[in-house]
Parts: C-alpha cells; sequence; structure tokens
C-alpha cells in the first residue's frame, strides 16, 4: 500500500477544516453590494455567505451606502 493512503484517511477532518477556514475568510473579505454593484455581485455575495454560514450577512440588509 503506497505511504499516501493512509494520509488521506487520517487527516480528511483537518484538509475539510483547513479547506473550510481558508473560503469562509475569502468569503468575510468581500465587500458588501452597494448601489453601483451589479445584481450578479449582489445574489454572489449573498450565496457565498449562505454557502459559508455567515448568516448574519446573509440575511442583513442587501445594499449598503
Amino acid at each position: 500500500m503506497p505511504w499516501w493512503n493512509g494520509i488521506g484517511s487520517t487527516h480528511n477532518f483537518w484538509v475539510g477544516a483547513a479547506a473550510l477556514w481558508v473560503f469562509s475568510a475569502a468569503v468575510s473579505a468581500m465587500n458588501a453590494p452597494n448601489m453601483q454593484s451589479s445584481q450578479f455581485y449582489g445574489w454572489l455575495y449573498r450565496f457565498t455567505h449562505l454557502l459559508a454560514a455567515n448568516l448574519d450577512k446573509f440575511f442583513g440588509p442587501r445594499i449598503t451606502d
């Protein structure tokens, strides 16, 4: 059995946790949509915050000043 087969099974949780942390940080760095933003960016902002479980930003105001 190759050595890399054991690594994936023992470190799956930590790899997933690290990937979720990086994704959440990237989503949190997005600017909130404003009046000049496209509708697609507003949708993308809300959808990615939903996936990252940032529900306070998902349910918050749709457009900021």
